[in-house]
Parts: C-alpha cells; structure tokens; sequence
C-alpha cells in the first residue's frame, strides 16, 4: 500500500498506515533513526555483506513487531540493489505463518530463484534443469504432486524451462499455505528427499550467480525472509533450533526475521546464536 501526504487535519488519518514504507515510497517518507535508536541495523548489515563477498552470511535480525524491521529492510533492498540480486519474501504474504513448516521455506526460496530467473532473463544449464526434473519427477514427489494437481508441465516428455519451474514451485508453495493436511504430506513425503531439494537450490544459486557475474555489476544474490518474527514462539524456536543445520546450509546471504521473545530467552538464544554469522543485528532492542 503506497503512503500518501495529509495536508490538512481532516484527512490526516487517511495518511497513516501500518504498513511498511515500500522501496517506491523511501526517498519521501523515510526517516533516519539511528541517532535515537543509538544503532544503524542496516548499515551495519550492509558494510557485512559488502566486506564478505567470498562468505555465505546468515544473518537474525531481531525487533520488536511494527518497529521498523520491515522499513529498514526495504531499505538496505534499495541500497544494495546496485550490486545484490534481493528476493524480499514475505512469509506473512505468501505462506501461513501461524502453520509454517521449516520445508516450506526451501519451497519459497526456490520458486523466488526461478522467478527471478525469468525476470532477469538468467540462462540456466540444460544440465541443471533436467537435474530437477528427476527430481520433481521422482517416485515420492510425483505421487504427491499428481494427487495435488501441481505436476503440470513437468513429466519427462514436457519442455524444460525456468518459467515451468517457477510455476511448479508456486503451485507446490500455494497448496502449503491452504492445506493444512498437505503441510502433513510434505513431513512424510518431502523431508525424507529434504536433502536433493536442499542441493538443488544451491545449485540453483551458484547457476544464478554464475550468470550475475557474466551479465552485470551485481556481485552476490541475497535473500530476506521476512515475517519469521510473527510464527508462533515454541514453532519459531522449533525452526531456528531444531533446523538450523538445514537453515544454514543455504549458500548465498539470507536474512531471517528472528522474534524479540526468542532473543531475551538467554537460554534458548544462546543455542542459536552461534550458528549465525551476525548475533546482535537488532533494531529498537
């Protein structure tokens, strides 16, 4: 939702929103903080990911709900784009946060990699692309996408391309979202091949940044979950505890959202906190 001026009272309360201030919208509305926050997140998390280029940084961004996490984090989007490909997720937008399965974050990631694929006109290797197939294609995979109607396109006589892939990831990543009982199926029939998908999306990345390198002055992807800070508190600690191994072995930048609650558990915070690269990366905290 774009913001708006007010310039008189009767419509000043048209001009509020809880919204965060989108990219289009920064140069007008946005305004520096850190001087009373006594810290600069984004700045900080900029001169990381600018100063690391040979390192997969993974980074827990903690705040409060509606304190800015959102606003900043278009911001630094609109400050790196120059030189980053950002994919911005919302996990409130796309998925259902309350219900969220830690697989369904590989599933996301992977449909933003082939969208943006698409859009930035990206070639992908013939090698790659039947790679994946043979995996969407697979004895588990293809028994649950046929009962799902998600398979479209990708039976081994279909043509291969990023958009079909984009497609099919979307429609797995929408199901999710809607089917509770298909959050279930993923447990049963997706974890057990967790690890191919896991390696299909680094490959997928390393092909990107492949091309990045070939076709424009960006140096390195990076991707930002948002919305982890609003699942609920023993499922959060599920996902950035239990899972962290499988978190962290996405080979490129990601930030991930992480709740003020989790971050003041000194106990349970304690455990996550040195499997990321950036411990203390907070706003308003």
């Amino acid at each position: 939702m774009a913001l708006k001026y007010a310039y008189d009272l009767e419509h000043i309360y048209g001009a509020f929103n809880n919204h965060p201030i989108a990219k289009e919208d920064l140069d007008d509305f946005y305004q520096e903080a850190a001087a009373v926050r006594g810290k600069n997140p984004k700045s900080r998390m900029a001169r990381l990911l600018r100063n690391n280029p040979d390192c997969n940084e993974h980074i827990l961004f903690a705040g409060y709900k509606g304190c800015g996490k959102s606003t900043e984090l278009n911001y630094l989007d609109k400050e790196l784009t120059d030189e980053f490909l950002v994919l911005n997720i919302s996990i409130h937008d796309e998925l259902d946060p309350v219900n969220l399965e830690y697989i369904e974050l590989f599933i996301i990631m992977m449909e933003h990699l082939f969208v943006a694929a698409v859009e930035d006109e990206l070639k992908i290797s013939t090698e790659y692309l039947k790679s994946i197939q043979l995996w969407a294609t697979s004895t588990e995979i293809k028994r649950v996408s046929e009962k799902y109607n998600i398979s479209g396109g990708l039976d081994m006589g279909g043509e291969l391309s990023t958009s079909i892939l984009a497609k099919f990831f979307g429609k797995f990543r929408l199901t999710a979202k809607t089917s509770k009982q298909f959050k279930q199926v993923l447990k049963t029939e997706i974890e057990p091949r967790l690890s191919d998908l896991i390696r299909h999306c680094n490959d997928l990345i390393a092909e990107i940044q492949i091309q990045l390198a070939k076709r424009s002055s960006k140096k390195d992807l990076l991707i930002i979950l948002e919305d982890l800070d609003k699942i609920p508190a023993e499922r959060s600690f599920d996902l950035f505890y239990n899972y962290v191994s499988q978190l962290t072995q996405i080979r490129t930048n990601v930030i991930y959202t992480f709740p003020a609650a989790l971050f003041y558990s000194n106990t349970r915070y304690n455990q996550i906190r040195s499997h990321f690269t950036l411990r203390r990366c907070t706003n308003c905290l």
